[in-house]
């Protein structure tokens, strides 16, 4: 897959996640405070976003870095990561 077909595919998901899951800052925010109750400590949901794609990283270290859909998550969520970043400004 050349790089403009993954960057249309992630697109693609990250519409549909949009109207499936609403708001992405809410989203994230409430999951965010979630974590934040487990873990016992203050995490945002810029941290939430690295998170996910720590996790996404541990999936293709087990995958032999092959696993498509991983590799176009990590792509989905660092660009809600800098939506969330650029809403706080």
């Amino acid at each position: 897959m050349n790089r403009s077909k993954a960057l249309e595919n992630v697109q693609a998901i990250l519409k549909q996640r949009g109207e499936s899951y609403g708001d992405l800052r809410k989203n994230w925010t409430q999951t965010s405070q979630m974590m934040s109750m487990i873990a016992g400590k203050d995490i945002t949901p810029e941290q939430f976003g690295a998170m996910m794609i720590a996790m996404k990283l541990s999936r293709l270290a087990n995958s032999d870095c092959k696993h498509v859909d991983s590799l176009l998550d990590i792509i989905g969520y660092a660009a809600l990561t800098l939506e969330v970043i650029d809403n706080e400004h």
